[in-house]
């Protein structure tokens, strides 16, 4: 009988993750204004972190 094992590795990331700190809520908002819904990325805001 023979016994395999496989260890978990993390899952592989295709897109490159930029955190911006320091954002204000209207900067957050100009810039949804600008780059609008047909984008091909990720935007998320949580008090101040980009």
């Amino acid at each position: 009988m023979t016994t395999t094992s496989t260890t978990e590795q993390p899952p592989v990331r295709a897109e490159p993750i930029v955190t911006l700190r320091g954002v204000s809520w209207q900067t957050y908002q100009a810039l949804m204004h600008d780059v609008g819904d047909n984008r091909a990325w990720r935007i998320a805001y949580d008090q101040g972190i980009l």
